[in-house]
């Protein structure tokens, strides 16, 4: 079953075009594409449907700042947020044994970032974030008002509590377009209590956002119209990140956000590796396109699916917490900060 699990997550072009170069021929390649959608459609199909909805992960007495973690595109919670960590055979184990190592996977935001800031109550932003396979046709805008709800919803008895947002991906995106949809005092609703977020002292976290899209975005778009009838959605999300005007607009309305009276602040992290399998060809979002032009830029030694995912407290994790720490910090103490001042 496991290994059933790995070729259906394999992509059905890619692997028609591997069967073609070895020789299976263009109908044996062509028949390969169709019998693995078939496989998809049948087996793939079946996973929970994501609905809109915070997670409170860790709620600790009497929290100073709120941390909320937003997934990115094609992505399921928990498994974004779980790095996987592998135990090595050892000694005779190692050298006799033809099975692999046992893989742990380990909930980060649970297991160590708790250690790191224990006054914050930690959450994460779940969404049907898939392009692929069961996409719904919502945009960024219905994305970040589903999040300014739940949030609205989880603070109700502490509105006024500093927010920390992780956003990785897509997942930065809508956490901006969810401070422009607060700043602009609720544009698709009436109520006043809409504003209560960018009120609020507050940073962001920006680990390989495309603020400048992704010139695999068309890509995406091709394989998403082509899974049509499994439910590809090529509409809108993807649109947005090869639509450099909208994000150039995007952009522009979030300005004025960070300029607002509170504390805004912003730290942006792109990554400097490839992907291996699905990407060969350089780092999925480039550092051009994850910088913000405002607050730290961040080097991340991973790829772009691995910025969200620590697997142990190694170099990396420590480097991120590290940069983290100053933002926390200066929500986390807004009084001892205006003395600094």
């Amino acid at each position: 079953m496991q290994r059933l699990q790995v070729i259906l997550q394999l992509s059905p072009i890619a692997l028609a075009i591997i069967v073609y170069l070895i020789g299976g021929g263009l109908y044996i390649s062509g028949a390969t594409c169709i019998c693995l959608l078939a496989l998809q459609f049948l087996f793939l199909d079946e996973e929970q449907q994501a609905t809109s909805q915070i997670h409170i992960i860790v709620d600790p007495r009497d929290p100073l700042v709120d941390i909320v973690a937003v997934q990115g595109l094609g992505s399921a919670y928990p498994h974004t947020w779980m790095g996987k960590k592998r135990n090595k055979l050892m000694g005779r184990q190692a050298r006799f044994s033809f099975s692999k190592p046992k893989v742990e996977r380990v909930m980060w935001l649970k297991e160590y970032l708790p250690e790191d800031f224990p006054t914050a109550r930690i959450m994460a932003f779940e969404y049907n974030s898939k392009w692929l396979y069961n996409a719904d046709f919502m945009g960024i805008e219905e994305h970040a008002s589903a999040l300014l709800d739940a949030l609205i919803e989880q603070r109700q008895d502490s509105p006024s509590r500093p927010i920390l947002f992780i956003g990785h991906s897509y997942g930065g995106l809508v956490v901006k377009q969810t401070l422009i949809l607060s700043h602009n005092n609720g544009k698709i609703s009436s109520h006043d209590h809409y504003r209560w977020i960018a009120d609020v002292d507050s940073g962001v976290a920006f680990l390989g956002t495309p603020h400048q899209g992704s010139k695999y975005a068309m890509l995406a778009l091709v394989l998403s119209f082509i899974y049509r009838p499994l439910g590809g959605n090529y509409t809108h999300v993807l649109k947005l990140l090869s639509d450099g005007d909208a994000l150039a607009q995007l952009d522009n309305e979030f300005k004025p956000v960070l300029s607002r009276g509170t504390t805004k602040q912003t730290i942006c992290f792109y990554e400097t590796k490839g992907q291996v399998w699905s990407w060969p060809f350089g780092p999925l979002v480039t550092r051009l396109s994850a910088r913000l032009g405002q607050g730290p830029e961040v080097a991340m030694e991973c790829n772009h699916n691995d910025m969200n995912k620590f697997s142990e407290r190694d170099e990396r994790y420590r480097k991120f917490i590290g940069k983290l720490r100053p933002v926390y910090n200066t929500l986390a103490n807004p009084v001892a900060n205006e003395v600094v001042k």
